[in-house]
């Protein structure tokens, strides 16, 4: 089923779309009006602005397709559900047919048949109805064992419910089968009302789209013509500026460091220090024999300590071949010493040896040479 409310909301949201599209145009033409943005540059802030519309505007885009996506599903479900209300209805309306043709072709269920009945009196109340009358007791004698009075009417009566019940079911089956039917051909008509629909809605945005682009590629050619004449009155403004600079920097003294620039009108070999630009070359000259007379006489000095060094060396050699030399002469006057100590020694042990013999031959009485040379030499 066809919802008018889609088609409002469809036509809200491109009346939406127009005014989004009327007020960046319009922000356009502000931009491009104004002389000073035209002649100066391109306003960045502006840019800035426009490519956070332009992502503002796919972000309402995606928000607007997944809203008719939405809006989409919901119709589907609608229809769904109409269906779905209609096949139930139809459902209802085909049982309420099939009790009417039931009751049109079985005159015996309507209501009036006892007055409209030809053989009332045939089918009057006999004094025996069944074999289970609670009317015919035993003493009625009505009712007997092994009888059957209703058997041909039983059957007749099965015979005919088995033929309407089956009429029955072919009038249902081909009643359903038409009512499916219809319900398909009213769903493929929805359906195809719903795709025509969609299709046209897409055609509309195409074409819109298609308009836009067009107006944003004018749009953009025209930014960027504007973009390439500003920065093409930039670069010679930045040229003159260059060329302004130079000249300025080649003639001011300051920056070509004159020497003259800085000295003092108080005199006396003052500077001053904000435009002191360094000395002299006279009196980086004078510096430089200061400097160089400095260094000769520190030459000298140290030409002067390195001598000293070097006599001391030969002092201290000298003393050292010395002390040496005496060392030595120690060492040999000990080794003598030692020597003359070791032979006096020697002989004592000799002089030992000889005293303790002779002790020895004394105490042994032994007579030697020297007892009888004794003898006549008294000093009497």
């Amino acid at each position: 089923m066809y919802d008018p409310r889609t088609n409002s909301s469809v036509a809200s949201r491109e009346e939406l779309k127009l005014q989004a599209l009327r007020a960046r145009n319009e922000q356009r033409r502000q931009r491009f009006l104004n002389a000073k943005t035209r002649t100066l540059g391109v306003d960045t802030a502006a840019l800035d602005r426009q490519v956070a519309e332009k992502r503002a505007k796919k972000e309402a885009e995606r928000a607007a397709e997944m809203s008719y996506a939405e809006e989409q599903r919901q119709i589907r479900r609608v229809l769904e559900m109409n269906l779905l209300e209609e096949r139930q209805q139809q459902q209802q309306d085909r049982m309420e047919v099939a009790q009417v043709v039931q009751v049109q072709r079985d005159p015996t269920l309507t209501r009036e048949w006892d007055l409209n009945n030809p053989d009332s009196l045939k089918n009057e109340q006999a004094p025996r109805v069944g074999d289970f009358d609670p009317r015919c007791g035993p003493s009625s004698l009505q009712m007997f064992s092994g009888e059957d009075l209703n058997k041909g009417d039983r059957i007749k009566m099965q015979q005919m419910q088995l033929v309407d019940w089956t009429n029955q079911a072919i009038s249902v089956k081909e009643q359903k089968k038409i009512a499916e039917q219809q319900v398909e051909m009213m769903y493929a008509e929805q359906i195809k009302a719903v795709v025509n629909m969609t299709a046209e809605i897409e055609e509309k945005d195409n074409e819109q789209k298609e308009v836009e682009n067009r107006e944003y590629a004018v749009v953009n050619q025209q930014l960027a013509e504007l973009r390439r004449h500003n920065q093409e009155v930039f670069r010679q403004t930045e040229e003159k500026q260059r060329i302004a600079e130079l000249n300025y920097k080649q003639a001011d003294p300051f920056l070509n460091e004159h020497r003259t620039t800085g000295i003092s009108v108080l005199g006396g070999g003052r500077v001053r220090p904000d435009h002191w630009k360094g000395m002299t070359t006279k009196q980086l000259r004078e510096i430089f024999e200061i400097q160089k007379a400095q260094a000769a006489a520190k030459l000298e000095e140290k030409r002067r300590r390195e001598q000293e060094e070097f006599e001391y060396a030969q002092y201290e050699r000298a003393v050292y071949n010395l002390t040496q030399h005496a060392n030595l002469q120690e060492q040999e006057s000990a080794k003598e010493d030692q020597y003359a100590v070791r032979a006096h020694q020697a002989k004592q042990i000799v002089e030992k040896h000889a005293r303790d013999a002779f002790i020895k031959e004394e105490r042994s009485g032994k007579i030697t040479d020297d007892f009888f040379k004794a003898f006549g030499a008294s000093h009497r």
